[in-house]
Order: C-alpha cells, then structure tokens, then sequence
C-alpha cells in the first residue's frame, strides 16, 4: 500500500517538475474513507507537510500562486463526493493559511469529485489491477453517473474490492502547489520514499492538477488549465450532505409485524431514528400473537461520518401490547389502555450494499435492552377467554429489540457549515 502511495507522489513530482521553468513547492495530503479531517499520524502528512512547511519559509522568491486541488475515490455518491472534496480543500487551506499566514486571496481551489485520471495512471502501478485495468478503462468511457456500477460487476466484483484496498487510498488526496516569481532556478528535486523499489516506473505524462502561472513565463498545461487572477475571493462555505434513511425489520415482518422507520443525520456522527410498529394478527393459531402498537425513538451515535459499521444508542419505548405464546395465559395491557414505557440501550451495525447498481442500499442489525414499566391483565389463552387476574404491575429489565433492517439512503443539502 505505501508502495503505491509513494509512486503517486513521485508521478505528481515528476510531472510537474519536468515542465517547470518557475520554483515550485508540492506536496501531497491524504485523507481517510468518507473523511475529510486532516490527521498529521496518517499516510506521513504530518512529516511531508512539516518539510513543504520548512521549504516554503526558506523559498527567496515571491509568491505568485497556492493551487489546492482535491479529489475523492468512486465509492460514494457524486454528491458526497462534491461535498467531501469542498471539505478537504477547506481543512488544507486552514491548515496553510495557520502555519504559513496565507490568506484567502491567494488560493485557487480545484476540486474533482472522483480523480479519473488518477485512477487511469494508478491502474499501471497497481500490479494487482493487471487482469482488469482494460475493463476498469472501458468502463470509464461510460457517462460517469453509470462508471461505477458497470466497475462493481468486473470480475463479480473481486476487481472493485481490490481498487478499493490498492488504489482507493490514493485517490482521497489533496494536491498543493506554490509557484514563486523571479526565484532562482533549483535543482531537481529528490524524493526518497520508503519501501519504493528502484523498479517503479514513472510514466512521462501525468494529467494533475495545473497550477495557474503567469502566462508570459509559463509552458503550455493541457489540462485541467486555470488562471490566477491577482485577487480571490475567500472560498465560499463548505455545504455538507445530510443523510436521510427509510428502513423496515425484515424480523418484525417475519413476526406479522408491519413496520416502518425513518432516520435522519442530525450532526456529524449523530442521527435520529424512529421507527413504528403495528401487528393485529394471529401467528397461525389463535394461541400464538405477539400484537403490538409500538414506537421506539433513538438516539445513535456512530464511529464513522458516514453512518456506516458500528453505532451505539438510546432509545425509549411505549408500546401496547397483546400476546401469547401458545401457553394457558394471555397477556395485554390493562384495559387495552396502559401501554409499557421505559428506555435502555442499542448497539448495533449498518452495512453498505450495493444491489440493482446502487450503493444506497443497506443492511442494519441490532439489538436492544431496557426497563420498562408494565401494567397488564392476564386471560385464559382460548377463544373470548375470561380474565385471570387484573392490573398486574412489575418492571422488566431485559430485551425489548432486536432487528435485521433493509435500509435506503437519501441525501439532501444541509445548511452552511463555516
């Protein structure tokens, strides 16, 4: 992995040093899945940006332009991917403008939602990508709402797991260049990079981002081509995605429980999921129910921003109920009226599908535990059977929930995050 990494840099370096005629600094940033948090301890940015840092200070010439470009990998949707490079671009400049004194006008921000021309030059350095490069290739002819799907089903998706272990990584990265006027010509740059045998090859032409020089002095970019103008303005507000959920217990339909819930990203990491359940019907015979009314609010906190893997949370209960499972004594809230209450704790686990080309699909397992407070009255478990005893009050401290979801995303804009 750190093989492939460090080519990047030096494909990035020497690309752009072949064509300079002015000094430029570079370095790369990267970033982690579905983040756009800048962390020193990750892929050595901390180290490479302390030298770009250092380099800067000492360059003798003046600043003529920043170029900040960032991309994403194809694993999310178009608009996640628009909104996670808008951020990363966003933390990279916070941090130049902290450690050097930047200020904004001095950028120029480029931003690729998914880096395909990355991914084309990373498809010859990976070794493993041999036996699907050419198919990758040709399905990046394809209008690129529809790449990654027809990507997913190369080689019954063993090619799409492997870009995602080999050549992802690379491709949640953000660019940075600061190109100097009247600076004295430098030599080359070396660049010596861990675990790099002398066999990486570094193709001649590698599409990056440009940087804007002045055009009197500056060769020919083929692209992408931008111009700095001699003042910017500050870059506008990051604007995130919200996430918003539809889901069903497959397991509350197996009980013949109809079932429901909506979900919705409340901030970063925390959601709000409610979700409703009704079941009337006998479960085969007439001495086997589990009837419920039911609504279970919960707060989830999760470890990724993505809403993704593990999450834990606390949920309420109040519910009206009538069972019986098939024993002599039915049960049911006192007088059909005094439903259980109480809360207590979920932990569970959201998995990303991708089904009917879409990875907006989901599968979600939990499992939850509570007290509640119960007030009920017992039956003989027959047909009309008479009451048994009235009015029963205990508290139960056990299992309240357990669900295996079938989950849809929706994305939407939220509002302005500065």
């Amino acid at each position: 992995m750190k093989r492939l990494f460090s080519s990047l840099i030096l494909l990035c370096l020497a690309a752009i040093l072949s064509a300079q005629t002015l000094q430029r600094d570079t370095v790369m940033v990267f970033f982690k899945l579905s983040d756009a948090a800048l962390y020193p301890d990750f892929m050595d940015n901390g180290p490479r940006l302390a030298d770009f840092a250092r380099k800067v200070s000492e360059a003798k010439g003046q600043r003529a332009w920043v170029v900040v470009s960032s991309g994403s990998s194809p694993d999310g949707s178009l608009l996640l991917n628009k909104n996670l490079t808008r951020d990363r671009s966003a933390s990279v400049q916070a941090f130049l403008k902290d450690s050097l004194g930047l200020s904004a006008s001095e950028f120029v921000i480029q931003n690729q939602p998914v880096r395909w021309e990355m991914l084309d030059k990373m498809l010859d350095v990976a070794s493993s990508a041999a036996t699907y490069k050419d198919a990758v290739r040709e399905a990046m002819r394809l209008p690129e709402g529809q790449r990654a799907a027809a990507m997913k089903t190369i080689q019954n998706g063993k090619a799409w797991e492997d870009m995602k272990k080999n050549i992802f990584p690379a491709m949640r990265s953000t660019f940075v260049a600061i190109g100097y006027d009247a600076a004295p010509v430098q030599e080359e740059e070396t660049v010596v990079v861990e675990d790099v045998t002398p066999e990486v090859t570094v193709p001649e032409e590698v599409p990056v981002p440009a940087a804007p020089v002045p055009a009197e002095t500056a060769p020919v970019v083929s692209e992408p081509e931008v111009v700095a103008p001699v003042q910017l303005p500050a870059p506008e507000p990051v604007r995130e995605a919200r996430g918003y959920w539809v889901k069903t217990n497959l397991l509350g339909w197996a009980l013949f429980q109809m079932n429901a819930a909506a979900e919705v990203e409340l901030f970063n990491h925390v959601t709000f999921s409610f979700p409703v359940y009704y079941g009337s019907f006998d479960w085969f015979v007439n001495t086997i129910k589990f009837n419920t009314l039911e609504i279970r609010p919960e707060i989830r906190g999760w470890l990724r921003k993505d809403c993704t893997g593990p999450f834990a949370a606390i949920h309420g209960t109040l519910g009206m109920y009538n069972y019986a499972l098939g024993g002599e004594l039915r049960y049911q809230d006192h007088m059909g009226k005094t439903p259980a209450w109480g809360g207590g704790l979920t932990l569970g686990w959201r998995l990303p599908l991708h089904l009917f080309g879409s990875d907006r699909f989901g599968l979600e397992m939990a499992v939850g535990a509570a007290a509640l407070k119960l007030n009920y009255d017992t039956f003989y478990n027959v047909k009309n059977g008479n009451y048994v005893d009235q009015g029963i009050q205990k508290m139960y401290y056990g299992i309240d929930n357990v669900s295996v979801s079938l989950t849809y995303r929706f994305d939407s804009k939220r509002r302005f995050r500065r």
